[in-house]
């Protein structure tokens, strides 16, 4: 005779599932491989554009300084500023290569954005369409961003708007005090 009740309610073990995430890949900066987000996309670009900025400057500003604008020390530095151009050129190549692979977009089509009046839409679309939240075939998706993705993605977007505003507020300010003198008298 069995000692199982049969009226007794059905038990089972129960243990707590892991949800686990699909994992991500690293980000690479230096690899056309791998997928990027619409934000890395803007804050690496962004942090490549300031220092490349930077870079230039000091370039210029120590040519002019040390050496007074000889022709062959000018030529040394106009070199080393084309250098520069190149490296900062291939790095946002490979952001848009691992930006259209986010996408599931082939990475040739980066060269869109090297073409006149199209690459103001491709560049558009590269930032507004959100990328495949799941795997691709270039990958798992990206890891999420940080704060510093967050800090440096929204610089030149702010210098852009301070910029456009200075454009018109200066002017503007500028007839302003025009109009006060003549209205004073002087």
């Amino acid at each position: 005779m069995s000692t199982d009740n049969p009226y007794a309610p059905a038990q089972a073990q129960v243990a707590d599932v892991a949800i686990t995430a699909e994992p991500s890949q690293p980000v690479g900066l230096w690899t056309a491989r791998g997928r990027v987000g619409r934000l890395r996309l803007l804050a690496f670009n962004s942090a490549a554009y300031l220092i490349f900025w930077l870079l230039m400057g000091l370039t210029a500003g120590v040519t002019v300084a040390f050496v007074g604008g000889r022709d062959a020390v000018g030529v040394g530095a106009f070199i080393i500023m084309l250098a520069m151009g190149a490296v900062f050129f291939v790095f946002s190549a490979l952001q848009l290569i691992k930006r259209c692979h986010d996408l599931n977009w082939s990475g040739w089509l980066w060269l869109l954005a090297i073409l006149p009046i199209v690459n103001l839409i491709f560049v558009l679309m590269l930032l507004l369409i959100p990328g495949k939240k799941t795997a691709n075939r270039y990958g798992p998706p990206p890891p999420p961003n940080r704060p510093v993705h967050w800090v440096l993605g929204s610089v030149v977007p702010v210098m852009v708007f301070v910029g456009l505003l200075g454009a018109i507020a200066i002017p503007q300010y500028q007839a302003y005090l025009e109009r006060a003198r003549s209205a004073q008298g002087r």
